[in-house]
């Protein structure tokens, strides 16, 4: 898959072979210069328009560029594997804040997840190192946001 910017657009009512009507789309783009890149018109390409930004995978059938756009599934599959990357993230980062300002009722989990990632990045301070901190009730800290 690549991105590419559109700086034109055009579209053409055709019919298959087997008599079936369709609409052919053809782009060409900022990375590839004059050549047309052929595809089909369908609910993912039918908004483009000249400087849009689109991902799409590039084949060579001949002479000819071909494009594809990626399926439903493949997009929802790969934005789902980034939001549970950026989830888990965050849950490292709230646990070892939880971990360092000593907030009851770190779970199980979350501990697990603090353990691996202060031997990742090194650190190998005890909680009992930071004895010196104030103890905080729910609702003691005036945070804003």
């Amino acid at each position: 898959m690549e991105k590419v910017t559109i700086t034109r657009v055009f579209t053409k009512e055709r019919t298959s072979k087997a008599g079936k009507p369709f609409t052919s789309l053809s782009i060409q783009t900022k990375e590839h210069g004059e050549k047309w890149i052929g595809g089909f018109k369908n609910k993912q390409t039918e908004n483009w328009k000249e400087g849009d930004v689109v991902e799409i995978k590039i084949t060579q059938s001949g002479e000819y560029l071909n494009f594809e756009v990626p399926k439903l599934e493949e997009k929802n599959a790969e934005m789902t594997e980034k939001l549970n990357r950026e989830i888990i993230g965050m849950r490292l980062q709230l646990a070892k804040i939880e971990a360092i300002l000593s907030v009851p009722g770190l779970s199980t989990e979350i501990e697990k997840y603090v353990k691996e990632y202060m031997l990742k990045v090194g650190l190998t301070q005890k909680a009992d190192e930071y004895k010196d901190l104030p103890e905080y009730e729910d609702g003691d800290l005036d945070i804003p946001f």
